[in-house]
C-alpha cells in the first residue's frame, strides 16, 4: 500500500469510527459489497478503484478530495440523515433527480 492509499485508509477510517458505523452499515450505505470493503479496511488493497473510494466516501458525508486534503477535514460536514437522503439520490434515475430538485427549490427560499 502506497503513502497515499495509506492517508486515505487511516483519514476513512477515523472517519467510520467517529460516527459509529459498521463495516456491514458502511457497505451498505456506499452499495460495495461487504468483503470487497473488508479488504480495504484490513489493508489488504493496495490500488483501490475510484469509484469505490467515491461511493465510500461519500457513505460517510466526505468527498475523496476531503478525505486526501491536508487541511483538517470536519467530520460533522452532514448528519446520518443527510448521508442517507444522498444514497437516496444516488439510486433515482435523472428524471427523478430532477423532480426532486424541482421540488427542494419549490420548498426553500432563494438566497
Amino acid at each position: 500500500m502506497n503513502q497515499t492509499v495509506k492517508y486515505i485508509h487511516r483519514n476513512l477510517l477515523a472517519l467510520r469510527d467517529h460516527h459509529h458505523i459498521s463495516d456491514s452499515t458502511w457497505a451498505r450505505l456506499a452499495e460495495v459489497n461487504r468483503s470487497d470493503l473488508s479488504r480495504f479496511t484490513n489493508g489488504h488493497v493496495c490500488n483501490p478503484k475510484f469509484d469505490f473510494l467515491e461511493k465510500i466516501c461519500a457513505a460517510l458525508g466526505v468527498t475523496l478530495y476531503e478525505v486526501m486534503s491536508k487541511v483538517p477535514m470536519s467530520t460533522d460536514a452532514y448528519s446520518a440523515s443527510e448521508r442517507a437522503l444522498v444514497m437516496r439520490l444516488r439510486r433515482m434515475s435523472d428524471s427523478q433527480r430532477d423532480v426532486v430538485e424541482r421540488m427542494a427549490e419549490a420548498l426553500t427560499p432563494d438566497d
